[in-house]
């Protein structure tokens, strides 16, 4: 038995890890579909979780609406639901609240505000959230210390200030960080330095200064940072791309 349970705890490291990297832009472990090849649509992709043969929806070029999430009470045991291009509005959210096993999730496209993201914080076992085209503001942030088990928080919203940072810093599980086209300058990097067990820190499209970024190494000489796409010369823990 314990030997299956470090299997199953390095194992979710390394899922972990593929997300940061996928999400972030180190790379990219997701194949272009060949000629010959194309994605599974919703229904099927539904169909093969509701058969156990799967317990994931990804979806990269479909695209889906509130109308298409209605029918996911019919899986509430999907883990993972990456969808690329959506037309969901915060009303649609709605379905998800019932996903108890929902442990990643990716909205891109959706502009979802801090109505929705009310309705994201009680999912019980969620670790990996990817909003990159919110609407919320800090007191979505706020309300991320409720998502007892987030390890990974990629999100941009240009309604988000320096102060939200600080409420992160109530995340204890939080490992893995990115921040993109959001108007975040040094003085949330402070916030940041202080999210206890954060290891990886991307910021793309904000007002951080390299002072600041070299600040925040100083404090947390550990931390593995990206910005703009690019580690810093000065980052002890580049490594090559």
């Amino acid at each position: 038995m314990p030997h299956f349970a470090n299997y199953k705890t390095r194992n979710r490291l390394l899922l972990l890890s593929l997300a940061m990297m996928s999400l972030s832009g180190c790379q990219d472990p997701t194949p272009d579909l060949g000629p010959e090849e194309s994605e599974l649509s919703f229904v099927e992709q539904l169909d093969q979780v509701k058969r156990g043969d799967s317990d994931e929806i990804r979806l990269h070029e479909t695209v889906v609406t509130d109308a298409d999430l209605l029918r996911l009470k019919e899986v509430p045991q999907l883990r993972v639901l990456d969808l690329r291009k959506t037309r969901i509005t915060d009303g649609g959210l709605k379905a998800l609240t019932k996903l108890n096993d929902l442990h990643q999730l990716a909205l891109r496209g959706a502009g979802i505000t801090d109505t929705g993201v009310e309705l994201l914080v009680g999912l019980p076992k969620l670790a990996i959230l990817n909003l990159p085209q919110g609407k919320f503001s800090d007191k979505s942030l706020e309300k991320m210390k409720q998502v007892k088990n987030l390890e990974l928080f990629r999100f941009g919203s240009p309604n988000v200030t320096d102060k939200g940072l600080s409420y992160l810093t109530q995340c204890d599980k939080l490992r893995f960080l990115h921040i993109i086209n959001s108007p975040i300058g040094d003085p949330g990097l402070a916030h940041v330095s202080n999210i206890p067990n954060l290891e990886s820190f991307y910021i793309d499209g904000s007002s951080v200064t390299r002072e600041g970024i070299g600040k925040l190494i100083e404090q947390r000489p550990k931390l593995h940072i990206h910005i703009d796409q690019a580690h810093l010369d000065s980052d002890p823990n580049a490594h090559q791309h």
